[in-house]
């Protein structure tokens, strides 16, 4: 019998590269497989350049990236491919993409599990996101999710933050979460906040975890999680 063995990233990263110059030379009827394959990029690779040479590429098209690749759950964003940096580590039971999981342009889904999501186990979060260069911005959005039965809580509350030196940050809101910790199921909360047009340099994020499972849950005073799947910075 065949043993099949998953392919190695870099074999697969390279594949996604033909892909996108082939669509890059594909003639102007065969657009929409051009489209089909820049989109299957997506899904193929997570090395960040590669999905915004597909972008670029998608644009060069005409096509809106937004209207393509949200089907996948991905996003365009200023933050996307900065780098993050985090007061406090991920658990490596929901590592995500890893150091950059935060600013990948990928959103998480229902499922836990779908490997979209970074998680805190106990401890709040703090992330910073570094622009590398003073940019004009306007929201900050990010999504955490909630299932209880999993020992997953949304966050008591999330403050926004920015500085141009990452050392003095100027807090813009903190919102309170108003959705119950007993509301059963999978469900995804975004947290944004709305402001002028501001320079920034660096962007951070807090939010305060539950910490522990509260006592009426079935694993009452066991550390809680906490997932967030991206900072988005427009």
């Amino acid at each position: 019998m065949w043993d099949y063995k998953e392919p190695d990233q870099e074999l697969v990263d390279a594949a996604v590269r033909v892909f996108i110059a082939i669509a890059n030379n594909l003639a102007e009827e065969d657009k929409d497989r051009a489209i089909k394959m820049l989109n299957n990029s997506f899904s193929l690779t997570k090395d960040i350049t590669l999905r915004y040479m597909a972008i670029s590429s998608l644009k060069d098209l005409g096509t809106a990236p937004g209207k393509e690749f949200e089907e996948n759950n991905f996003v365009d964003h200023i933050g996307c491919g900065k780098e993050v940096i985090l007061t406090y580590p991920y658990n490596n039971s929901y590592p995500a993409g890893g150091n950059l999981a935060l600013a990948d342009g990928i959103k998480g889904t229902k499922d836990r599990n779908d490997g979209n999501w970074q998680g805190f186990l106990g401890d709040d979060l703090e992330a910073i996101i570094a622009l590398n260069e003073a940019i004009a911005i306007e929201k900050i959005s990010v999504n955490f999710l909630q299932n209880i039965g999993a020992m997953i809580f949304l966050p008591v509350s999330v403050e926004f933050a920015i500085s141009e030196d990452g050392k003095n940050f100027k807090i813009l809101a903190t919102h309170d979460n108003d959705v119950s910790p007993k509301q059963e199921g999978a469900l995804i909360k975004e947290f944004t906040t709305d402001f002028n047009k501001t320079n920034a340099r660096y962007v951070r994020v807090k939010a305060k975890s539950i910490g522990v499972c509260p006592a009426w849950h079935s694993r009452a005073g066991r550390k809680a999680w906490l997932l967030i799947d991206e900072v988005m910075i427009n």
